[in-house]
């Protein structure tokens, strides 16, 4: 299988540019003939500070783009977060 492990700079609060760099990537990783794309934790969202979570219209965004990134995946499969893959070892 072949994997694309994107590093990109999650913006805090702000999804809606975090999900234009990962449909960026993910057309990327399509063209180079990824079948799965790993993307870093909290890349959607970006780490907060505050209560921001309590805030409805930004947890409702954070659905929002998250079914955005799922729609896209049509036939590729996404990992957002800490991804841990094993290869087999050789004996």
């Amino acid at each position: 299988m072949k994997i694309a492990v994107v590093q990109m700079e999650v913006v805090p609060g702000h999804p809606d540019i975090n999900v234009k760099k990962m449909l960026a990537e993910i057309k990327k990783a399509r063209a180079a003939g990824d079948e799965m794309i790993v993307f870093p934790e909290m890349a959607v969202p970006g780490y907060l500070l505050g209560d921001e979570w309590e805030n409805t219209a930004f947890v409702k965004d954070c659905y929002h783009y998250n079914a955005v990134i799922k729609k896209c995946h049509t036939r590729h499969r996404s990992c957002v977060g800490e991804c841990r893959y094993r290869y087999p070892t050789k004996k």
